[in-house]
């Protein structure tokens, strides 16, 4: 195809059985001539893997290197038996290495991604009576980037 012949891709071998094309003009034949072709796009078409087949499949796979942490921490305290104050936090780390290969630019599917996200709860719950509950919280969240 980087010649400017399309005839096996377009052909019912490619495309499937009863799906064979014939490719509008500036084609014909299903050819063109290679001075035709966008050198830019011939260029990019040169780091791409070398395809299977005619048709031009080309297989690859991509880089798994996703590592993530969580982590959890609570803190209970009983000070009377009217008042009690509790503590809580939970973070998740999440890192994503690009998907690129270094190599094959069809490999780039993902960015690199380095999450951190976070929150954090303290109260206090204090008895004013058998019937009166008086309960505050302070309750503060982030996400960095």
């Amino acid at each position: 195809m980087l010649q400017g012949d399309f005839t096996t891709f377009a052909s019912d071998t490619c495309q499937g059985p009863g799906k064979g094309k014939t490719l509008a003009a500036p084609f014909i034949g299903n050819r063109i001539t290679p001075d035709r072709l966008n050198p830019v796009a011939l260029n990019l078409a040169k780091t791409f893997p070398t395809p299977l087949d005619q048709c031009g499949t080309v297989k690859y796979g991509y880089v798994a290197n996703q590592h993530e942490d969580l982590y959890v921490g609570r803190i209970d305290w009983t000070k009377s038996q009217k008042s009690s104050f509790f503590g809580r936090f939970s973070a998740g780390k999440l890192n994503i290495g690009s998907t690129f290969d270094g190599k094959n630019p069809l490999s780039i599917n993902t960015y690199a991604i380095d999450d951190l996200d976070y929150q954090v709860a303290f109260g206090n719950t204090y008895l004013l009576g058998s019937n009166v509950v008086v309960r505050s919280a302070f309750r503060p969240a982030a996400r960095t980037s």
